[in-house]
């Protein structure tokens, strides 16, 4: 059983690695062939993206070719995501301060060219940096930002990723914890709304964990069942 298991297993990584190869060498054949300067922006970007779990060299040097590319043709959403792929790369590394410069530079495009899912997004990457370092009030003020430019946009999956990561601000602290059940069953209807199944999976485990270190184990299991439940099903 072990064995038919991990042979499973292995064909299903060789399956996304393949993928992965044809999806990279089909962006480089792209970057080569187009004519159109903002579209082969556009494909720098997605091929900057294929390398955020294996080499984050390669998203620098990517990252910045398309920056200088959208720079010289005066093309700033793609220039902003440029930047936004740079700092994510710094992010894996855990240079934080690089990641948070990288990220308000993108942050500033955003705000000039009015793209609200931009500033969401930054928004929320900056404020995920403090909560990593510690430093739960400056996180919160920036997931709160983030928050206002999804709703503004009306972006679901952004306005729930919003209210995910303010719950996790506030159950850190058992005074604030029903805040954070607040938060958190926000997120879990709108994650509902649009059947996202890893975003239920994430907010119900936290859920139940909230309910858990508040000594409610009927709570907790129930919310911990629907976890198990959704991650199931999106890694299916």
């Amino acid at each position: 059983m072990i064995r038919i298991l991990l042979l499973c297993l292995t064909i299903g990584l060789m399956g996304v690695e393949i993928y992965a190869q044809n999806l990279e060498d089909s962006l480089r054949a792209g970057i080569q062939s187009v004519a159109d300067k903002e579209s082969k922006v556009d494909l720098l970007n997605e091929l900057a993206q294929t390398f955020f779990d294996s080499s984050t060299d390669s998203v620098v040097a990517i990252g910045t070719r398309s920056f200088e590319l959208a720079t010289s043709i005066e093309y700033e959403e793609g220039a902003a995501y440029a930047k936004k792929h740079i700092g994510i790369a710094y992010y894996v590394l855990g240079e934080y301060v690089m990641a948070i410069q990288y990220w308000g530079e993108a942050r500033k495009i955003f705000e000039t060219i009015g793209h609200n899912v931009g500033l969401s997004n930054m928004y929320n990457n900056i404020g995920a940096v403090y909560y990593d370092r510690g430093n739960e009030t400056k996180a919160l003020d920036y997931y709160l930002e983030s928050l206002k430019y999804a709703e503004l946009e009306g972006d679901t999956l952004r306005i729930a990723t919003a209210w995910m990561n303010i719950g996790t601000v506030h159950s850190d602290r058992l005074v604030t914890r029903p805040k954070a059940i607040t938060a958190y069953r926000k997120a879990l209807k709108l994650d509902q709304a649009i059947h996202y199944d890893r975003g239920i999976g994430a907010v119900t485990l936290n859920l139940g964990a909230a309910y858990l270190g508040m000594d409610m184990l009927d709570s907790a299991l129930y919310y911990l069942d629907i976890s198990k439940e959704a991650s199931r099903v999106w890694k299916a």
